[in-house]
């Protein structure tokens, strides 16, 4: 028996530490090199297990137990499972067998066997089968054990032998052969590539064992029929990508081969595994009926899956483009064809009718799309207090500002940088569908995974005037300013926003050096026109006016923000605003207020 694979779909958003993955590995740079997968048994949430490459994954997946990969982490990240499913499409040649029972090396359609594996053992002095899954329940009326295989996506089941339809002579009809020409996955809602995904979202491909097939596969950029529904076979395609026998090298679009810079690597230990055969023996193409009941061929030993990452990049795609899934087909598919011919998988030139088991002996599970979640915001300078970010208003960093993202036990998952020109943060490793986490903007910097009990903090004469959440995301202004609770769904959530002020400062007016007599004056104290050595108001240097009192101040218009506002102002005009006492100056752009006594030297 061939070695079964798992294909698997991420999604996500660009994380500086994840280039690694443009050369299509999934070894990381730098000092880290793990890769690990988060197994989900739906029946008992308390057997989710993570562990590292390396690493012997202790297990007992017996009963009916099937597991589905619910995250993986790269790079410390975690890229978590969305809640769309592929819709998955089978493709046929139906001419592609000849008439009658073991008339030579090729598969005739009604012995296309549906071989497909699970993982568990047998007990062969009671013949009993122990395995973690049964036999999958009818999806479709056709195919119904490979596309109930495909559909959910279980880790531990999957398909033999996917693409091959080829056999030797036997008498029992028992082909090890499939007999598929191609299968496509394809999403309802298609991705749109952006400058944020395309090299940090894309697929992994996944093969149990030693790599020992090669395959074919290409993204698919648009249904040519207008629907999402997969009925069409006439798809554009991106680049048509084949890796080689042992997934060292890749060809794209039938130029030569190139190395990969790295092997793939462990994602998930499986204990053994049984391999099914469905004998289907009568005339009527893919009639699979609940008679013909699939029965265990053969137990393997214990078996580990490995995987390589083809981002978005990867594939081809470009910043503007959707992605809908992928096809997929044999090893044999020709070094030169390109999308056209891989749309034609009834034409045999394209699709050969006697794939042999090394072209053909690759098999796929779709797991789903994978999400990195992210939250998104800025901060900005909020220099009139009104909460709201005004066009004259810059983004700003204060010189140096994080935002950290704790959970609800003060665990630090990520902090992110406020960048000094956009204002922008970005934070992610936050989970789905959990409530609880706080954004913090510091000047801290905390390490990842410590405790952070702190709050909000700014570098000297800044304040937070405004924590500016979106309405439409489910995040609110924390109990004080500069910190702001979260909670997620299935999407990121974006403009979480704060507000700060850098408290503008004033210094005495300089009186030394020679200056000019004021000659304008208004004084309480009696001294207006007096004759003397005191000279008021020429004594008052440096000024066109002088106004003098010991029991009364000078007011200048008292106006509230709103009538502030209505002004049309000029620059240099002066107000106080009632409403946020401050001593108001038009500088000919904006009102700044003025209320801070000492500057920084």
């Amino acid at each position: 028996m061939k070695k079964i694979g798992l294909l698997c779909l991420f999604w996500a958003e660009i994380i500086s530490a994840q280039t690694a993955f443009t050369a299509t590995t999934t070894n990381t740079t730098g000092s880290s090199t793990s890769y690990n997968a988060t197994i989900e048994n739906p029946s008992s949430s308390s057997l989710t297990s993570t562990f590292t490459v390396g690493k012997s994954f202790p297990h007992n997946f017996l009963g009916t137990k099937n597991r589905k990969l619910t995250g993986i982490t790269i790079d410390g990240k975690n890229y978590l499972v969305g809640p769309d499913a592929p819709q998955v499409y089978i493709r046929r040649n139906s001419a592609s067998g000849q008439v009658g029972p073991n008339s030579g090396n090729q598969a005739i359609p009604w012995n296309d066997k549906q071989i497909f594996y699970a993982e568990g053992s047998v007990d062969t002095t009671n013949k009993t089968i122990n395995a973690v899954t049964s036999y999958p329940g009818v999806v479709n009326s056709t195919d119904q054990p490979i596309l109930s295989l495909l559909t959910n996506a279980y880790i531990n089941t999957g398909i033999d032998n996917l693409f091959n339809n080829t056999e030797s002579p036997v008498t029992n009809g028992d082909s090890n052969a499939n007999n598929i020409e191609r299968v496509d996955f394809i999403y309802s809602t298609p991705v749109k590539i952006t400058a944020n995904n395309i090299t940090s979202g894309g697929i992994v491909i996944s093969n149990r064992g030693n790599n020992d097939d090669p395959v074919t596969f290409s993204a698919i950029r648009n249904l040519s029929e207008g629907s999402n529904t997969g009925s069409g076979t006439n798809f554009i395609y991106s680049n048509i990508i084949k890796l080689n026998s042992n997934w060292t090298q890749k060809s794209i679009n039938g130029g030569a081969f190139v190395n990969l810079s790295a092997s793939s690597t462990e994602i998930y230990s499986m204990s053994s595994v049984i391999t099914y055969r469905e004998r289907d023996t009568d005339g009527a193409l893919n009639d699979k009926t609940s008679t013909n009941n699939p029965s265990a061929d053969n137990v393997l030993g214990k078996q580990i899956i490995y995987g390589l990452f083809f981002s978005f990049q990867d594939l081809g795609l470009k910043v503007g483009d959707n992605f809908y899934g992928i096809s997929t087909a044999g090893g044999d598919f020709p070094a030169t064809a390109g999308g056209t011919e891989m749309n034609s998988y009834l034409d045999p030139q394209n699709f050969p009718l006697k794939t042999n088991v090394i072209d053909g002996g690759v098999d796929l599970v779709v797991n789903g799309l994978f999400y990195l979640l992210n939250v998104t915001g800025n901060v900005w300078n909020d220099i009139n207090s009104n909460g709201v970010k005004d066009n004259a208003e810059p983004y700003t960093n204060a010189g140096g500002l994080n935002t950290v993202l704790v959970n609800s036990s003060n665990t630090v998952l990520d902090v992110a940088a406020v960048d000094a020109s956009t204002g922008n943060y970005k934070l992610n490793n936050l989970a789905f569908n959990t409530s609880g986490y706080k954004i913090i903007l510091t000047t801290n910097h905390p390490a990842i995974g410590s405790t952070y009990a702190s709050g909000a903090s700014l570098p000297p004469y800044w304040v937070n005037t405004a924590d500016a959440v979106d309405p439409s995301n489910t995040a609110v202004q924390g109990i004080e300013l500069g910190v702001i609770e979260l909670s997620t769904q299935t999407n990121d959530v974006t403009n979480q926003n704060f507000g700060i002020k850098l408290t503008y400062c004033f210094k005495p007016a300089a009186t030394s050096g020679a200056t000019l007599p004021t000659k304008f004056g208004i004084t309480s104290l009696g001294r207006a026109g007096e004759d003397n050595k005191a000279n008021w108001p020429m004594v008052r240097t440096g000024a066109w006016a002088a106004l003098e009192s010991k029991t009364k101040g000078f007011v200048i218009n008292r106006l509230t923000s709103a009538q502030k506002n209505a002004l049309i102002p000029v620059e240099g005009m002066m107000v106080y605003d009632t409403d946020l006492d401050c001593l108001s100056i038009y500088n000919g752009t904006m009102w700044r207020c003025y209320s801070n006594p000492t500057c920084p030297d």
